[in-house]
């Protein structure tokens, strides 16, 4: 079952987006195994709420999988302690604005 965006630790208001994020489960399972494994689990997971607003705010900015799903493909680089992380997002448009979060995980270049 989706799961909303986290909410800001400095207000009770959801963060805002044009689009709202919505979070599958393996996508959650996925992106903690992935600040699991960090050294500076802060900045990244700083970076991926980042890279993650902007996509939400232009979609643009992902690639649309050809395949047999409607998803689209972000990826995006974050840093933890000076090592660079290739970070996958796999996004699917949702109805009433919103846009489901289906994977979220480092890949291999």
């Amino acid at each position: 079952m989706p799961r909303p965006w986290p909410r800001s630790k400095s207000s009770s208001r959801p963060m805002s987006s044009p689009l709202e994020l919505v979070w599958h489960a393996g996508a959650i399972r996925e992106y903690s195994e992935l600040l699991k494994r960090r050294k500076n689990r802060a900045a990244v997971r700083r970076c991926v709420e980042q890279q993650l607003l902007a996509v939400a705010s232009n979609l643009e900015l992902a690639r649309r999988w050809e395949g047999p799903a409607d998803v689209l493909i972000y990826r995006f680089q974050c840093e933890d302690d000076g090592v660079k992380l290739p970070i996958q997002v796999v996004l699917e448009p949702l109805p009433n604005g919103k846009l489901g979060v289906e994977a979220c995980g480092t890949i291999l270049l």
